[in-house]
Protein backbone atom coordinates (compact mmCIF):
# COMPACT_ATOMS: atom_id res chain seq x y z
CA UNK A 1 0.00 0.00 0.00
CA UNK A 2 1.28 3.44 -0.82
CA UNK A 3 2.40 5.62 2.07
CA UNK A 4 -0.17 8.30 1.26
CA UNK A 5 -3.02 5.84 1.84
CA UNK A 6 -1.54 4.16 4.89
CA UNK A 7 -0.95 7.55 6.55
CA UNK A 8 -4.48 8.60 5.65
CA UNK A 9 -5.67 5.62 7.70
CA UNK A 10 -3.10 6.22 10.45
CA UNK A 11 -4.35 9.79 10.87
CA UNK A 12 -7.98 8.95 10.15
CA UNK A 13 -8.55 6.39 12.92
CA UNK A 14 -8.01 8.74 15.86
CA UNK A 15 -9.37 11.51 13.61
CA UNK A 16 -12.82 9.95 13.89
CA UNK A 17 -12.99 10.71 17.61
CA UNK A 18 -11.19 14.03 17.36
CA UNK A 19 -13.64 15.15 14.66
CA UNK A 20 -16.56 14.08 16.84
CA UNK A 21 -15.25 16.14 19.74
CA UNK A 22 -14.70 19.11 17.44
CA UNK A 23 -18.24 18.78 16.02
CA UNK A 24 -19.80 18.92 19.48
CA UNK A 25 -18.63 22.50 20.01
CA UNK A 26 -20.53 24.34 17.24
CA UNK A 27 -23.57 22.08 17.63
CA UNK A 28 -23.63 22.89 21.34
CA UNK A 29 -23.15 26.59 20.62
CA UNK A 30 -26.13 26.62 18.27
CA UNK A 31 -28.23 24.75 20.81
CA UNK A 32 -27.22 27.35 23.39
CA UNK A 33 -28.18 30.23 21.12
CA UNK A 34 -31.51 28.57 20.34
CA UNK A 35 -32.18 28.03 24.02
CA UNK A 36 -31.08 31.44 25.31
CA UNK A 37 -32.16 33.73 22.46
CA UNK A 38 -34.80 31.96 20.38
CA UNK A 39 -36.93 29.29 22.08
CA UNK A 40 -36.07 29.36 25.77
CA UNK A 41 -37.80 26.68 27.81
CA UNK A 42 -40.71 26.43 25.37
CA UNK A 43 -41.15 23.46 23.08
CA UNK A 44 -38.68 23.54 20.21
CA UNK A 45 -39.79 22.88 16.63
CA UNK A 46 -38.42 19.82 14.86
CA UNK A 47 -36.38 21.90 12.42
CA UNK A 48 -34.25 23.24 15.30
CA UNK A 49 -33.09 19.71 16.16
CA UNK A 50 -32.44 19.00 12.49
CA UNK A 51 -30.37 22.20 12.22
CA UNK A 52 -28.26 21.30 15.27
CA UNK A 53 -27.70 17.78 13.95
CA UNK A 54 -26.84 19.04 10.45
CA UNK A 55 -24.27 21.49 11.80
CA UNK A 56 -22.69 18.72 13.88
CA UNK A 57 -22.49 16.35 10.92
CA UNK A 58 -21.10 19.00 8.57
CA UNK A 59 -18.41 20.05 11.05
CA UNK A 60 -17.55 16.37 11.70
CA UNK A 61 -17.07 15.70 7.97
CA UNK A 62 -14.99 18.85 7.44
CA UNK A 63 -12.75 18.15 10.45
CA UNK A 64 -12.26 14.52 9.43
CA UNK A 65 -11.46 15.58 5.88
CA UNK A 66 -8.69 17.90 7.05
CA UNK A 67 -7.25 15.31 9.45
CA UNK A 68 -7.16 12.64 6.71
CA UNK A 69 -5.74 15.23 4.29
CA UNK A 70 -2.89 15.88 6.75
CA UNK A 71 -2.16 12.15 6.83
CA UNK A 72 -2.28 11.96 3.05
CA UNK A 73 0.18 14.85 2.75
CA UNK A 74 2.52 13.29 5.33
CA UNK A 75 2.45 9.96 3.46
CA UNK A 76 3.07 11.66 0.15
CA UNK A 77 6.13 13.47 1.58
CA UNK A 78 7.45 10.15 2.93
CA UNK A 79 6.96 8.54 -0.51
CA UNK A 80 9.01 11.29 -2.13
CA UNK A 81 11.78 10.86 0.46
CA UNK A 82 11.56 7.06 0.05
CA UNK A 83 11.13 6.64 3.82
CA UNK A 84 9.44 3.46 5.05
CA UNK A 85 6.34 3.60 7.25
CA UNK A 86 7.36 4.36 10.81
CA UNK A 87 6.09 1.67 13.20
CA UNK A 88 5.97 4.29 15.95
CA UNK A 89 3.38 6.25 13.99
CA UNK A 90 1.16 3.18 13.70
CA UNK A 91 1.53 2.46 17.42
CA UNK A 92 0.70 6.05 18.36
CA UNK A 93 -2.33 6.04 16.07
CA UNK A 94 -3.70 2.75 17.38
CA UNK A 95 -2.99 3.73 21.00
CA UNK A 96 -4.75 7.05 20.57
CA UNK A 97 -7.69 5.33 18.89
CA UNK A 98 -8.02 2.75 21.68
CA UNK A 99 -7.67 5.35 24.47
CA UNK A 100 -10.27 7.66 22.91
CA UNK A 101 -12.59 4.72 22.30
CA UNK A 102 -12.33 3.59 25.93
CA UNK A 103 -12.89 7.15 27.16
CA UNK A 104 -15.95 7.53 24.92
CA UNK A 105 -17.47 4.23 26.04
CA UNK A 106 -16.63 4.93 29.67
CA UNK A 107 -18.18 8.38 29.52
CA UNK A 108 -21.32 7.14 27.80
CA UNK A 109 -21.76 4.25 30.22
CA UNK A 110 -21.22 6.54 33.22
CA UNK A 111 -18.13 4.76 34.50
CA UNK A 112 -15.86 7.77 34.44
CA UNK A 113 -17.89 10.36 36.29
CA UNK A 114 -20.33 10.41 39.15
CA UNK A 115 -23.94 10.71 38.10
CA UNK A 116 -25.33 14.20 38.68
CA UNK A 117 -27.63 14.56 41.65
CA UNK A 118 -30.52 15.39 39.31
CA UNK A 119 -30.12 12.04 37.53
CA UNK A 120 -29.92 10.11 40.79
CA UNK A 121 -33.01 11.94 42.08
CA UNK A 122 -35.01 11.42 38.88
CA UNK A 123 -34.16 7.73 38.68
CA UNK A 124 -35.12 7.21 42.31
CA UNK A 125 -38.47 9.01 41.89
CA UNK A 126 -39.35 7.02 38.77
CA UNK A 127 -38.38 3.81 40.58
CA UNK A 128 -40.75 4.76 43.42
CA UNK A 129 -43.62 5.31 40.93
CA UNK A 130 -43.62 9.12 40.67
CA UNK A 131 -43.79 11.08 37.40
CA UNK A 132 -40.87 13.35 38.06
CA UNK A 133 -38.53 14.94 40.52
CA UNK A 134 -37.41 18.30 41.78
CA UNK A 135 -34.18 17.63 39.86
CA UNK A 136 -31.97 18.27 42.83
CA UNK A 137 -31.10 16.87 46.18
CA UNK A 138 -31.90 18.70 49.38
CA UNK A 139 -29.04 19.59 51.68
CA UNK A 140 -28.00 16.90 54.09
CA UNK A 141 -30.04 17.39 57.27
CA UNK A 142 -29.49 15.08 60.22
CA UNK A 143 -27.28 12.92 58.02
CA UNK A 144 -30.11 12.26 55.53
CA UNK A 145 -30.20 13.31 51.90
CA UNK A 146 -33.65 13.60 50.35
CA UNK A 147 -35.08 14.15 46.91
CA UNK A 148 -38.36 15.88 45.98
CA UNK A 149 -40.68 13.61 43.95
CA UNK A 150 -43.90 14.68 42.21
CA UNK A 151 -46.88 12.85 40.78
CA UNK A 152 -48.72 14.99 38.24
CA UNK A 153 -51.96 12.95 38.10
CA UNK A 154 -52.65 12.89 41.85
CA UNK A 155 -50.70 16.06 42.64
CA UNK A 156 -48.76 14.18 45.29
CA UNK A 157 -45.48 15.48 46.59
CA UNK A 158 -43.07 13.48 48.68
CA UNK A 159 -39.55 13.72 50.03
CA UNK A 160 -37.74 10.44 49.38
CA UNK A 161 -34.59 9.62 51.33
CA UNK A 162 -31.59 8.65 49.28
CA UNK A 163 -29.68 5.99 51.13
CA UNK A 164 -26.67 5.73 48.85
CA UNK A 165 -26.10 8.93 46.86
CA UNK A 166 -23.03 7.68 44.97
CA UNK A 167 -24.89 5.19 42.77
Amino acid sequence: MKQRYSYSIIYGLPGLFISAFIAILPAGAIAGVFWILVFGDNEWPAWAWWAITAVGIIVFIIALYFIVKMGYSKGKRLEIDNTPTNKKHILISLSTFVILFILMIGFQRGYLFEKPSSTVCRNLCIEKGYDGSGTSLSPVVDGKTTCSCFDVATKKYNEVEIIDYKQ
